[in-house]
């Protein structure tokens, strides 16, 4: 099982539709190769976020939010709020729901 998921998105509209969404998901045995795949997604365009996965003392395994990484926003542009982060708490995913 590794040990770091990644889930990426982009989402693009334009002032009446969505014409692009798109999802990327991968997998990374290292917190070091979890980033370099963030990287290369957020050079892309994507939002990424990192889990881990944990083990749980009562043996549940469970995802823990370790990073959310945005692109830079585009000159002119008005950046999105920056979502959870290393200054907000860490977000679970237990059971397909974030708590």
């Amino acid at each position: 099982m590794s040990t770091f998921h990644i889930q990426a998105r982009l989402l693009k509209r334009d002032a009446h539709r969505v014409v692009r969404d798109e999802v990327r998901l991968a997998d990374a045995d290292s917190r070091d190769e979890a980033f370099r795949v963030a990287h290369d997604l957020v050079c892309d365009g994507f939002t990424v976020w990192i889990w881990a996965n944990v083990t749980r003392s009562d043996g549940r395994a469970d995802l823990d939010l370790v990073e959310t990484l945005r692109p830079s926003p585009r000159p002119h542009s008005t950046p999105e709020p920056t979502g959870v982060g290393r200054s907000q708490p860490r977000a679970r995913l237990t059971g397909g729901r974030i708590t």
